[in-house]
Formats: structure tokens, sequence, C-alpha cells
């Protein structure tokens, strides 16, 4: 899914002529830390409430500040991924999307993208979720579904992604089942990296949702 079908229209961009004050109230309205800024239709960057929170003056407009925007948008015809790793590295809890001649065309927020990730991984469905590490040159999926496979399990979706200065991928993997002790212990046999796994059998549902909520805290970092 592309950004240009996640953009968030309850979201207003700021103009140079806004008002610290307002400009405050515009992310208060909208839920958000951080808004795009606007000259007339070029975006300018990304500003963030806390650097709002330091004016001397609330009734200074934008354009009397000496502000930094964050310069970070996507392409239209980006994957809504993309977004959420720009969010991710720079901290924020938007994204502008332009076009080619960065005119601005809306605004992707993390919680819509967040929202659209668990759809499309099947994280809302019932499964166990195991994260694995491997060298690049390692990486098979045809290994890691006949694994799974041979534990009566199936691959609901899966999430890969490259770690920062390293040659290592990240395989995300929601399986069918809850009980996934008996794939964890495959993938172990296989000599395979497991930094993370929920699920197994848990019959303490306060438990099961801790884990879900941790994966929710992990995929956002």
């Amino acid at each position: 899914m592309t950004t240009i079908e996640l953009i968030d229209d309850l979201i207003t961009p700021l103009s140079p002529t806004d008002t610290v004050q307002h400009a405050l109230k515009l992310m208060l309205e909208g839920k958000v830390s951080h808004l795009p800024l606007v000259n007339q239709t070029v975006f300018e960057g990304i500003v963030g409430e806390e650097c709002l929170l330091e004016a001397a003056d609330e009734n200074l407009t934008l354009g009397e500040l000496n502000l930094s925007p964050v310069p970070v948008s996507v392409s239209q015809s980006d994957h809504f991924y993309n977004a959420l790793r720009l969010m991710a590295q720079n901290r924020i809890s938007l994204v502008a999307v332009t076009d080619a001649n960065n005119t601005y065309l809306g605004a992707l927020t993390a919680e819509t993208a967040m929202y659209t990730m668990t759809e499309t991984m099947s994280l809302g469905n019932p499964g166990g979720i195991i994260v694995l590490q491997v060298n690049e040159t390692d990486f098979s999926l045809s290994e890691i579904a006949r694994i799974v496979e041979s534990n009566d399990a199936k691959i609901l979706s899966m999430g890969l992604s490259s770690l920062p200065n390293s040659s290592l991928l990240q395989i995300t993997l929601k399986l069918n089942r809850i009980n996934i002790e008996a794939v964890l212990q495959t993938f172990a046999r296989f000599e395979y990296d497991i930094p993370a796994y929920f699920g197994m059998n848990e019959k303490d549902e306060d438990l099961l949702r801790d884990r879900y909520d941790s994966l929710m805290m992990y995929l956002k970092i």
C-alpha cells in the first residue's frame, strides 16, 4: 500500500504565518507532536512541539522563529513501510507526502502506519510471532517455510529488514498457531539466532497480552 492512500485528512499543515500558539493548538487537536511546515504549497520540513514550547513568545509567527524543520518526506508512490522507517529513524510522529516537485500532498501519521502494518501482517489474528536474525548469504525463504510447515504451522506474513552497519537480516514471522514451542526448537536445532518471540503455550492471557504489547513496542523502535 502506498503512502498517498494513507494520508490523514485531519492533519492540518503549518504555515510560516501561523503563531506558535496556533501551531501548538493544531498539534493538540491532531493528537500529534509534529506537524509539516508548508510555505504556500511547498513542503519545508517537520516542526516539533518541543522546539515550539521553547519559544520566548507564543504570539511570534513560525517565520519569525529560528526554526530548523526536519526535511523528511516520502514520495506519493512509496510503500508505507518506508514512511515507518523514516519516522522511527527521525523520532517523529508523522511524515509528509510530497510529489516530485516537493509539493505538499498530505501527511501520514505513525498511528495510521502502525495500524496498517498490523492489518497487512495479520498481527491482529491469533498466532505466535518469531523474530530471526541470519546473515544475508544464509537467508533461505524455502528453508524457513519448510521448518515452519514441518511442525504443522503456516506463515501468515513475513517482514524483512536489514540491520544497520551489518550483513544481518531480521526476519519477522507471523504464524497461524499460538503454541510455537516446536517451531522454536526446530529453528534452534538448525542454529538460527532467535532474538525475540511472542507466543508459545501460554495459558495466562495477561502474559500473552503483555507479550503482544512488547511486540508493538519492539516494532516501533
